[in-house]
């Protein structure tokens, strides 16, 4: 049983430093796909809230709509977030790892 959580959580970080590696070095596109993959692949995976805030204050333009912050990343890691979760309640995938 340790032995399974152990495997869980160093996959799990090693992902998180992954995506962080694809924030820094990648388009923002591979760090879109990646945040979405890791969304569907982790449980509670609140990281992606904290790569996109990464995100926003590297990359992000202020917009106009929110007061000139920058939240784009942001607001959809977060809309994802909460949609993927709701989704992932209603949908069956196999437990491989």
């Amino acid at each position: 049983m340790r032995e399974s959580f152990l495997k869980k959580n160093l996959i799990r970080i090693f992902s998180g430093v992954c995506l962080f590696f694809s924030l820094l070095f990648f388009p923002w596109w591979i760090t879109t796909l990646a945040s979405l993959l890791f969304l569907f692949r982790f449980e509670g995976c609140y990281e992606i809230l904290f790569i996109a805030f990464i995100a926003d204050s590297l990359y992000g333009r202020p917009l106009l709509y929110f007061f000139n912050l920058n939240i784009g990343f942001f607001l959809g890691a977060f809309l994802s977030f909460v949609a993927i979760s709701y989704l992932k309640r209603y949908t069956v995938f196999p437990r491989t790892i």
